[in-house]
């Protein structure tokens, strides 16, 4: 049923592809069956310290529009926030062991690819896009992540947990029936051709250039014996190679980034935007340094106290000081030093364990995906989207599941009675 949620969160078809669903509430009557499920079924999970900052987190959007300037446009963004935290709370109840994390993360990416191809499939069979700063720009097939550049921030997060599942694909299959395991191949080899054309044809230049972080980020981060120059140079080659073979409109379009005049006014507005939307937010938090102007309030509260300029801040750090004021950046900041804190002791903890490889890749992806979030979060809003808290669950569901098998390998080791002898002492002599 959390997987079956999953897909109903991506797609939300009640939006666009089966309004009528919106009438019968589907997404609601699903949840709180879901939720009943789970607690009639007594299933309880071990407290995290990362939980504990997803509350904190919680509570300051709940602070944030209560305070709100205007609560109305507050108060919906709690609630879809709220169930972005129901979900985690979810995920880390349901999942007993790897197999079970392991079915939620190819869920994730198997829908991922689904929206992707149904996106695309929309764009060039039915022409549905929209035309923004001069070029016409994919978008997703439902509205609440639908835009072009959320859409591409959708795909490229997407990527490295993909490149997990690559990388592990015999281990997680041998067992599978040969029609699953073909199936399962010709999913990971299209994905990120997916990925890919979509971001390209939402032109979104945060996107392109978050592409070419992850072919560098994967190379770097994905090998143990490091090798810098020549990864340096063969992550050169494949993003200049990539940008060779690019369409010209996908070429000039991110050729903006570094020569804003090639391109229309609006788009040099809107590059020039963040900075002036960072200093929106600062006079926002000094006016309301608690809780900021209250979530979805950044728009209407600029035009009406500051600069009249009806865009939002497009960066992480003005939408936290903004819309949610300090409270709401502390928490935050203590839930991403909580996630960065759990991925890297995953990856310590598991390093040279060849029985515990697959935790330490893991490892290195969601440090990955963290590294793309926060790259997206310098031009766009993304505080309060899915991926953090889903990417939360997944690591720290790992960290427990690695922690027992650590404990295991400590039980099949007899120790000596110097209890100087550390824990990766036993390990070394265990492989």
């Amino acid at each position: 049923m959390v997987a079956a949620y999953m897909v109903l969160f991506l797609v939300r078809p009640w939006e666009i592809l089966l309004p009528q669903l919106q009438a019968l509430r589907f997404e609601r009557v699903f949840a709180i069956t879901m939720i009943g499920v789970v607690l009639l079924t007594r299933r309880s999970t071990r407290w995290a310290s990362q939980s504990s900052a997803v509350i904190a987190v919680f509570l300051a959007a709940i602070l944030s529009a209560y305070r709100a300037w205007q609560g109305e446009l507050a108060w919906p963004q709690v609630y879809q926030y709220a169930t972005v935290v129901i979900t985690y709370f979810l995920m880390r109840s349901v999942c007993r062991n790897w197999s079970d994390l392991m079915w939620l993360v190819l869920t994730y990416v198997g829908t991922m690819h689904l929206y992707l191809t149904k996106s695309l499939w929309e764009y060039f069979v039915h022409n549905r896009h929209v035309y923004a700063q001069g070029v016409s720009r994919l978008t997703g097939i439902e509205v609440t992540y639908g835009e072009p550049n959320a859409v591409a921030m959708s795909a490229v997060v997407t990527l490295p947990l993909w490149l997990y599942l690559w990388r592990t694909r015999h281990g997680l299959s041998w067992a599978w029936q040969s029609t699953l395991r073909k199936a399962f191949g010709i999913g990971l080899i299209t994905f990120p051709a997916a990925v890919f054309l979509a971001v390209g044809l939402t032109n979104s230049r945060a996107g392109m250039a978050a592409l070419a972080a992850f072919i560098g980020g994967a190379m770097w981060l994905g090998v143990e014996q490091r090798k810098p120059i020549r990864l340096a140079v063969l992550a050169c080659i494949l993003i200049v190679g990539l940008f060779v073979v690019a369409p010209e409109a996908q070429r000039n379009r991110l050729r903006t980034l570094w020569n804003p005049d090639i391109g229309p006014a609006n788009a040099r507005e809107s590059a020039g935007g963040r900075w002036q939307g960072f200093l929106a937010a600062l006079d926002m938090v000094q006016a309301r340094p608690l809780s900021g102007v209250g979530l979805g309030n950044f728009v209407a509260y600029r035009v009406s106290y500051l600069d009249g300029v009806g865009l939002l801040a497009h960066n992480l750090p003005g939408q936290l000081l903004g819309e949610m004021g300090w409270v709401g950046a502390v928490c935050f900041a203590w839930f991403l030093l909580v996630l960065w804190r759990n991925s890297r002791r995953l990856q310590q903890s598991t390093a040279g364990v060849f029985e515990l490889r697959h935790f330490w890749q893991f490892a290195m992806m969601s440090q990955l995906t963290i590294l793309l979030l926060l790259f997206f979060g310098l031009s766009l809003h993304n505080a309060l989207r899915y991926n953090w808290l889903w990417l939360a669950a997944f690591v720290t569901l790992a960290s427990e599941f690695a922690a027992d098998e650590l404990q295991q390998f400590d039980e099949d080791v007899m120790l000596p009675e110097d209890t100087s002898f550390r824990t990766h002492d036993v390990l070394a002599i265990y492989t």
